[in-house]
């Protein structure tokens, strides 16, 4: 418990699912309950409890080439989550998406997600027992790949979506974003691929702190981040490659106002806040992996 004492009660979580692997037509139906007291928490990785999940999907697949197409499949899924103690929606989503691969070996995807109603976050606030209204939002996403058997090969994808209103403090939140892609495979042994992704949210609005008195301050910021990746992969032999990675990451924020947090989840100005958190962060990486399968099942690693 909060203050330390020892309790007897216990967690529980179950999962329960029914799927269709077969033909054309699949599908699923699944639910997922994690009790408040079932400590889902393991060698430091902070997962969520206190939840049911309920999803179902189905998706149609043409397997054999007809047309212009090598294969397509088209899929829409529903969910549903809430929070055990309230019964308030933590997540509401109609998802669909469809992937074509055409007889050149292109392919393209497009998809959209729709959360038609305002959800309750229980983490945002950072404190047990407080929560944050979230407002419905929609979501386009598309993309084109070239060829990758080809020497040369290229990727495209873009999204832009939009949250929807709570008045009279939280207006609409527009975001975009896109990222290009290029390959090249110098060789049957070398190859490389450089990404370039920029994601620009005007109007994200999230915790920013807790003061003294117990109040908790959000903000609205604008933020993009800049993200810039180079790969490289060298087989020497089929028990034997180096891979490299190096990744530049860019984010910057910009608050445009404050807000205290409401008991009901809504947001109210603070006009008087006298804090700027605004911020600009840069990250650079490089990860290279040496690997070499020296008999059957075993493999060493050099990072």
């Amino acid at each position: 418990t909060e203050d330390g004492a020892f309790t007897s009660e216990l967690g529980y979580k179950y999962f329960l699912g029914l799927v269709k692997t077969s033909g054309a037509w699949q599908g699923r139906v699944s639910r997922r309950v994690l009790s408040k007291r079932w400590d889902s928490n393991d060698l430091g990785i902070n997962f969520q409890n206190n939840f049911a999940a309920n999803r179902a999907f189905v998706v149609y697949q043409q397997f054999n080439p007809k047309g212009i197409f090598n294969y397509a499949s088209t899929d829409i899924s529903v969910e549903y989550n809430y929070n055990l103690q309230t019964g308030k929606p933590t997540g509401v989503g109609l998802n669909a998406f469809s992937f074509l691969q055409f007889r050149n070996f292109w392919n393209a995807f497009i998809g959209m997600e729709i959360a038609p109603v305002d959800i309750y976050d229980y983490f945002e606030p950072r404190v047990d027992g407080r929560v944050f209204l979230r407002t419905k939002i929609a979501n386009l996403f598309l993309g084109i790949n070239t060829n990758n058997n080809k020497k040369i090969s290229s990727g495209f994808d873009l999204y832009m979506g939009s949250t929807g209103v709570i008045s009279p403090t939280q207006p609409r939140n527009p975001w975009i974003g896109g990222g290009i892609r290029l390959s090249w495979r110098a060789s049957d042994r070398f190859n490389t691929t450089a990404i370039f992704n920029v994601n620009t949210d005007w109007g994200d609005r999230g915790w920013v702190n807790q003061e003294e008195d117990g109040t908790i301050v959000f903000g609205r910021r604008n933020i993009r981040d800049i993200i810039g990746t180079f790969q490289a992969s060298y087989v020497f032999t089929n028990r034997m490659s180096l891979n490299l990675t190096a990744r530049h990451y860019w984010a910057t924020g910009n608050y445009t106002s404050y807000y205290v947090l409401q008991e009901d989840g809504t947001l109210n100005y603070y006009v008087t806040y006298e804090g700027n958190h605004d911020f600009s962060f840069n990250s650079i990486n490089m990860d290279v992996v040496y690997q070499w399968i020296f008999a059957p099942g075993s493999i060493l690693s050099v990072a």
